[in-house]
């Protein structure tokens, strides 16, 4: 669940990283979402899907499998914590988006 804070305010990626709590944001055509922590059965499924495409691609040496929260800059106006998410060898570059 999200809720849309500030309506009026066109937010950007430097506005987010100034975000001084300890809340769950994403940016989303330049409106702020809070974004509630998963609950405990979304979490477990995820850890677990996560910790089977880790050993999938880890084995087959495809890319990189991160886990949330880790953010996912598309654009100054666009940033989301994806649950998973999965970066290709032959697109390791888009790393710097993350890292």
């Amino acid at each position: 669940m999200q809720s849309t804070l500030t309506a009026n305010k066109n937010w950007t990626y430097a506005d987010y990283l100034k975000l001084e709590d300890e809340n769950r944001y994403e940016i989303t055509g330049g409106k702020l979402l809070m974004v509630q922590a998963p609950d405990v059965n979304h979490k477990h499924i995820s850890c677990k899907l996560t910790e089977f495409l880790t050993t999938f691609i880890n084995r087959n040496n495809y890319g990189y499998v991160f886990n949330a929260p880790v953010d996912l800059i598309a654009d100054d106006k666009n940033v989301v914590q994806p649950d998973i998410l999965f970066i290709s060898k032959k697109k390791e570059s888009l790393t710097s988006l993350i890292w």
